[in-house]
């Protein structure tokens, strides 16, 4: 819950319900009105999220691409993205563009087909240097890592077959 100051304007169908956050409207004078709220007490006006929290990260890394963080990869990787598995450096053919840790690239086949988005857990500099590596040299080579993956499959959405849309993952996001 967040607390909004009476010269605040307020947009009860503004970013945080497209963001999966109910948004509640109470009298600040209410005694403990935020603990009460949060506890589902029928306080004030209340407008219910959009979508779900899933939903709304899946939709910011599609929409956050800068146009020129690229990845590619090959046929193994391909597979087991579609198979709902992380992406690694081993599978990793080239890349291109500039981009910092955190950042959303594109991911791209072979032929140049564009398969998913997501957020990178190295940045490019470090990506070149473990490219088409095991994950088990990635602290010998770097000499830390930021764990196993490039994107971790909870951070990767696939392009639902070519088109402009984001389809459903079939796995557990957990």
């Amino acid at each position: 819950l967040r607390t909004i100051h009476h010269d605040q304007v307020v947009c009860p169908g503004g970013k945080h319900r497209r963001g999966g956050a109910t948004t509640i409207i109470a009298g600040g004078m209410e005694d403990n009105v935020i603990v009460r709220a949060a506890r589902g007490e029928a306080l004030g006006t209340r407008f219910p999220a959009f979508g779900s929290a899933l939903y709304s990260r899946e939709r910011y890394i599609w929409t956050s691409w800068d146009g020129q963080a690229r990845l590619t990869i090959d046929a193994g990787a391909v597979a087991a993205m579609r198979a709902g598995r992380s992406l690694l450096p081993v599978g990793l053919t080239a890349l291109a563009g500039a981009f910092e840790r955190g950042d959303t690239v594109a991911v791209f086949d072979a032929e140049g087909r564009e398969l998913a988005r997501g957020l990178v857990n190295y940045d490019a500099g470090d990506l070149a240097r473990i490219r088409g590596r095991r994950s088990e040299h990635i602290e010998s080579i770097l000499g830390y890592d930021y764990g196993d993956e490039v994107i971790h499959r909870n951070q990767l959405v696939l392009r639902d077959s070519g088109k402009d849309t984001v389809t459903e993952q079939s796995h557990d996001r957990a």
